[in-house]
């Protein structure tokens, strides 16, 4: 799954744009969940919240004080965010110039084509092939990232989520719902606290999963039929 952010006062490109992500997400095989913003300032307030975003089409001529370029200032270097790819639209040619500084990912005039969005979205996940091998997440000032196959599970822990590895147990602020949405298939939902990955599972049951090292965890009854599901389809017992 790949997380699409759209910033763009105007309604209709929004849900233009929406549109296409949903064409293009099932040409190429992909899910694809996209959310619009159409103001910079409700953007900036969600970003500041730590949900990631995949990749972020950003209107450069926002009907607001802050225009798409401060925008982008502010998600690179008041949030410390260079993992968010940002792809600014414009009407207006001129702007190519400011944006080097901002690291972007493309830059597309309006009216945008459906085409060139497309090739926008297969070459960012042709060079975000290395990086999907590794879960990303922000703690104080810092990025970090730690490889997925490392990782037994992931736990939500009141306004934090819990990171166990076999090493080791970090912390971030954020939620499951933002985490599960990024992190690839291998990984079970068993509880609105446990993100699982089924490498380390050792069987499953029908209240409980046991893991490598013989400890026990609840499979919820929310999400019992969801994991029997996922479990079958792998063949694990």
């Amino acid at each position: 799954m790949i997380k699409i952010g759209i910033c763009d006062d105007d309604k209709g490109i929004g849900s233009q744009l929406e549109k296409y992500f949903r064409e293009i997400g099932d040409e190429l095989g992909i899910i694809i969940d996209c959310e619009i913003w159409y103001s910079g300032e409700e953007l900036c307030k969600y970003l500041g919240q730590a949900f990631p975003l995949d990749l972020l089409f950003l209107d450069i001529e926002l009907a607001e004080e802050n225009t798409g370029i401060e925008i982008g200032t502010f998600i690179r270097q008041e949030l410390e965010d260079y993992r968010t790819g940002i792809v600014y639209v414009s009407y207006e040619p001129n702007y190519a110039l400011q944006l080097f500084s901002t690291q972007p990912v493309d830059f597309l005039l309006k009216p945008l084509e459906k085409e060139k969005i497309a090739e926008v979205l297969r070459r960012y996940l042709k060079q975000t092939e290395d990086r999907d091998m590794y879960f990303e997440f922000k703690k104080g000032h810092s990025y970090n990232k730690i490889s997925y196959s490392d990782i037994v599970y992931f736990q939500s822990v009141g306004r934090k989520v819990a990171i166990q590895t076999v090493k080791e147990r970090l912390e971030f602020y954020g939620n499951l719902q933002e985490v599960e949405i990024m992190v690839p298939p291998s990984f079970v939902r068993i509880h609105k606290s446990y993100l699982v990955n089924d490498k380390y599972v050792t069987k499953f049951e029908y209240e409980y999963v046991t893991l490598y090292n013989e400890e026990k965890y609840p499979i919820s009854r929310t999400y019992r039929n969801l994991v029997k599901q996922q479990v079958s389809q792998k063949g694990r017992k």
